[in-house]
């Protein structure tokens, strides 16, 4: 594990980001990669906005995991530490909608979908295969990817 301040990386990032690579995603992994940092900045944003002290920000083979001390919250700021993770993606497949076009942030965001749902596919073939642990967690990864096949462009993969 390395650590930077409040920041922390696990071996299994790492591994994933390797994984990823071996795995063709080289293409896509900046674009995903950066969606992934904006939606983790917009839950440190809004947590910081709200008087939540954060104590760590952890990478690890399961993705990015915050930990803050949110005791003092309401429940209506922390749902909107919550929702800010989220809502930043759709701001960003919007600014890209204005800055080239539509069919632009459409094509980013089918292929940073196909790429989360590639790790996240890959890291649980990876789990169930290295700690047997079980089916379930494989198909519930494959259901994120089952829906973006259509996505991939085969004539496009074939040149």
């Amino acid at each position: 594990m390395w650590k930077w301040g409040k920041l922390e990386l696990g071996w299994g990032f790492g591994a994933l980001i390797a994984l990823a690579l071996l795995g063709g995603a080289g293409p896509a992994l900046p674009p995903v990669l950066l969606a992934a940092a904006c939606h983790e900045l917009g839950h440190l944003a809004a947590l910081r906005l709200a008087g939540a002290r954060v104590e760590r920000l952890r990478l690890n083979a399961f993705g990015a995991e915050i930990r803050a001390d949110t005791r003092r919250l309401s429940y209506p700021r922390e749902i909107a530490c919550t929702l800010a993770g989220p809502a930043v993606n759709r701001a960003l497949h919007l600014l890209v909608s204005w800055l080239w076009e539509p069919l632009t942030a459409d094509a980013v965001s089918r292929r940073v979908g196909l790429g989360c749902a590639l790790l996240l596919t890959a890291a649980a073939l990876f789990l169930t295969i290295r700690y047997h642990a079980g089916l379930f967690l494989l198909l519930g990864a494959s259901g994120t990817l089952i829906p973006q096949l259509p996505s991939i462009d085969l004539k496009r993969a074939a040149r």
